[in-house]
């Protein structure tokens, strides 16, 4: 009989089906659930015990504290430490709402469930404390002031602060017997602490009051405080990964944490396999309205692995397995042994978060689409779905996004077009359903018992469904086919794999030509990143930045390398060079860009990319060939290693070569939005053009790193002193840094210098801090001595001029003329910017 496709079995949830659900859904927040934020899943106690599976480890957890907290039974201190997404946070959450007074058992079988386990009646009334160290700021409370202020709120005691408060405020650890103190006289304490390496990580290494060695005392002080005290449980979070720790300081702390909590038992564990099953099918799907089909799909599945066993794993013939497709359905569990066993072990995929993440995506693809298939098998995941692909791509090192498109899924894929032409592979799909489940299987590399690879029956049990036993010669045959065609498929008996690097057909094919324009800029970008940053006033040097927003606005000069998408082209009229550079000039991301005058630009010459990109495309084909395990003889080999010299250096010739353009910005005075390009040249075979650069900016005085103070009086004169008579020397310095129309200078100290050389040199007159542009009374010339008079010098024309000494001659009096010009100041508010200007241009 006909089985029922899945999507007729089952449903997903209602944001999963309709792709409502945001990534961060699925990242429990404690802090914003404690303010009462958040989405319902986890704000809502009923709604987020509705959807939590008590696994083992939680049960545990739950159970003890209550014991704690009721009978002064449990153990008082408890530590959660997985991987990052292994569910600490998710943990805390559960206890929040445990004892949080707003569920009660007969609202949740979860609760009554946790309430038996702990034998215990009720769950007590119980103050909770919760510190979140990415959110607590060091500098407006302590840790112990934290949780003093949290106790004396829920308990309604102010005094339970109040013995806290000078430790607070003074920043001192109170020690152990003022905390036993705090805790006993508030009653049963729940403290919860998230995040606590995040916090150390804001702290000095000292043992000031913002040290390290202060957190760590207390810490020591709280865990013998809990310890001691009548009903007070503590439970802290700490990190199993690397990308949660930061750096070596947080490395540090984190040992000097376990340290303290190191002789604590931990009664709690991560989800077990079969219990993350459980947890991702209840998150993802409705409850199941035919638990008589489902049976009968998952029934005709196992009996397909019996009646065929030579087809499939010896595994899949077990009675187990058949009660693992039950618990694990509509997913296939293969997918699941995948995704549990290879991908979780990439750094950055998130235990339970990083498949909830992933078949969230993979469901509202199927949904949408219209998948009738029986079960979803690693061969149903839509790898041409751009978010599918995308969240697995991410994880994995090298060009594996191109080895998807051109080789495992989409119309653009060689496995999609065997299906094409060939009709026998088409009706299934089978070149394109096999290509699938082997990349799931191999893509993040090698097994623990170090075989490489799928065999054919793994291939066959995350492929075949029972509809498919009618064409399995369709399936061998495509198989053999994707073996011989794929250049990224590597095989060895039975062992099938895929590799980020290609095979040796694809080196005699068309190596070259496969790199896409993406593969080439990475390798341009990641070789500047290796050129020298020695210089002496460049203070920051930006490679291909992606936005904007990339490029701090702030008070030092920065050089932005340009990607090669935007060369400088000579002679262009648009040149996408000055574009990208006057964009990055008028906004940092969504916001306008203040110091405009601080940045400079190197850009490829646009006649020099074409050997560039043929330099860097000989260069990684070279590169990648010896990466590759094809068993190349010696004299090969060592061939192969002499090429790849060759292209290397010509590649970082190359490079040097073509990036040779320099830019410095300007502007007319009445215009400050349009920008005008200052372009050098500089001569470069070695990577060291950065410091060339610097040079050529110093040499053609698009950089000042002294300014001399003539030079300093004219600039006042022209722009600043023609409406004003003084001016804030820090003032002076924002217009500097702001307006390209003005020199550009490299720090404060080259503007403050000759400030200070023109003050001794009675040009002008510098008095705390502002520059007049009249002398002092005694310091002017008495009116018989001779004066010295500077021509009028144009605004926008910066030149020096030859003095004069002229002899006063008298003058009639003359009538005093009428204005000729008018100014004013009017505050512009950011968020109307362009509408307040037009209506001042309206009015002008």
């Amino acid at each position: 009989m006909a089985l029922r496709p899945w999507r007729e079995v089952i449903a997903p949830n209602d944001d999963v089906a309709l792709g409502r659900y945001e990534q961060a859904e699925f990242a429990a927040d404690l802090d914003q659930v404690v303010k009462g934020g958040g989405s319902v899943e986890y704000r809502d106690p009923q709604q987020f015990f509705l959807r939590t599976y008590l696994t083992g480890g939680l049960k545990s957890l739950l159970a003890n504290t209550l014991r704690r907290l009721s009978l002064n039974a449990g153990d008082p201190i408890i530590q959660l430490k997985t991987s990052f997404g292994g569910g600490k946070t998710h943990s805390l959450l559960a206890l929040y709402h445990l004892f949080g007074g707003k569920i009660r058992a007969e609202q949740s079988s979860t609760v009554k469930e946790v309430l038996d386990a702990a034998e215990v009646e009720f769950i007590p009334k119980v103050h909770t404390a919760v510190v979140v160290g990415t959110v607590l700021n060091p500098l407006n409370k302590t840790l112990w002031g934290e949780i003093a202020a949290q106790l004396a709120r829920s308990t309604g005691k102010p005094e339970l602060y109040e013995m806290m408060r000078a430790n607070d405020e003074s920043g001192i650890s109170p020690g152990r017997e003022l905390l036993q103190r705090l805790f006993d006289e508030a009653g049963a304490c729940l403290i919860l602490t998230d995040e606590l390496i995040a916090y150390g990580r804001k702290l000095r290494d000292d043992s000031s009051r913002y040290g390290t060695s202060n957190l760590l005392s207390f810490i020591q002080e709280l865990t013998e405080a809990v310890r001691v005290s009548k009903r007070t449980a503590l439970v802290v979070t700490l990190p199993a990964s690397k990308t949660e720790v930061g750096d070596d300081r947080g490395e540090r702390l984190l040992a000097s944490l376990e340290k303290v909590f190191g002789r604590m038992e931990s009664v709690w564990s991560a989800a077990t396999a079969a219990e993350g099953y459980e947890i991702v099918r209840r998150r993802l799907f409705k409850e199941c309205t035919n638990v008589r089909a489902r049976n009968k799909v998952c029934d005709a599945f196992f009996g397909m692995y019996l009646e065929r066993g030579d087809y499939f794993p010896s595994d899949s013939r077990k009675g187990e397995y058949r009660e693992r497709l039950r618990s694990c359905y509509p997913i296939h569990p293969q997918l699941f042994d995948f995704l549990y066993g290879q991908w979780t072990s990439l750094e950055g995929f998130q235990k339970t978060r990083g498949v909830l993440r992933l078949m969230a995506k993979v469901l509202h693809n199927l949904w949408m689409q219209g998948d009738r298939s029986e079960m979803i098998l690693p061969s149903t995941l839509p790898l041409d779905d751009d978010a599918v692909r995308n969240e697995l791509v991410k994880l994995l090192k090298g060009n594996w996004g191109s080895i998807v498109d051109t080789e495992v899924d989409g119309v653009g894929s060689k496995a999609y077009k065997l299906d094409s032409v060939e009709s026998t592979f088409g009706k299934s799909k089978a070149a394109v359903k096999i290509s699938r489940a082997i990349f799931m299987g191999t893509a993040p590399g090698s097994r623990e018992s170090m075989v490489r690879g799928l065999d054919e029956k793994e291939i066959r049990l995350g492929t075949i469904q029972p509809a498919d036993l009618k064409n399995m010669s369709a399936f061998k045959n495509a198989l053999a086919e994707l073996k011989t065609s794929l250049y990224y498929l590597y095989s060895q008996g039975e062992r099938v794999w895929f590799g980020v690097t290609p095979t040796l057909r694809k080196w005699v094919d068309d190596k070259r030509d496969t790199y896409t324009a993406g593969d080439v800029e990475y390798e341009i970008e990641c070789q500047i990143n290796k050129w020298s940053r020695r210089g002496q006033y460049l203070k920051a040097v930006h490679i291909f930045p992606r936005t904007s927003a990339d490029i701090a606005d702030d008070q030092s000069v920065r050089l932005v390398i340009l990607s090669s998408k935007f060369a400088y082209v000579e002679g262009s009229e648009i040149n996408g060079a000055t574009v990208e550079a006057a964009n990055i000039l008028r906004n940092r991301g969504d916001k306008p860009r203040r110091y405009q005058n601080m940045l400079v630009f190197m850009a490829a010459d646009g006649g020099k990319l074409k050997e560039l990109y043929a330099a860097v495309r000989e260069y990684s084909a070279w590169r990648d060939v010896l990466k590759e395990d094809l068993n190349l003889d010696d004299i090969r080999r060592k061939d192969a290693n002499n090429n790849l010299k060759a292209a290397t250096m010509n590649f970082e010739m190359k490079v040097s070569q073509a990036y040779s353009k320099i830019l410095a910005p300007y502007t007319d005075e009445k215009n400050v939005s349009e920008f005008h390009w200052n372009v050098g040249d500089i001569n470069c075979l070695n990577g060291e053009n950065i410091f060339e650069a610097e040079k050529k900016f110093l040499s053609k005085e698009l950089l000042l790193a002294l300014m001399g103070e003539k030079a300093l009086k004219r600039t006042l004169d022209n722009f600043i002193w023609r409406d004003r008579d003084s001016v804030d020397g820090d003032q002076l310095w924002e217009y500097f840094m702001t307006y390209c129309y003005l020199p550009r200078l490299v720090d404060r100290s080259a503007l403050f210098a000759a400030i200070n050389r023109g003050d001794q040199s009675k040009l002008f007159s510098l008095a705390d801090n502002v520059l007049h542009k009249e002398l002092p009374i005694a310091q002017q010339p008495i009116d018989n001595e001779p004066k010295t008079i500077e021509p009028v010098v144009k605004p926008d024309v910066m030149v020096e001029r030859d003095v004069e000494t002229v002899e006063p001659e008298p003058s009639e009096p003359e009538e005093k003329p009428l204005a000729t010009y008018f100014h004013m100041d009017k505050e512009l508010n950011i968020t109307r910017l362009n509408k307040d200007v037009n209506n001042i241009k309206d009015a002008i």
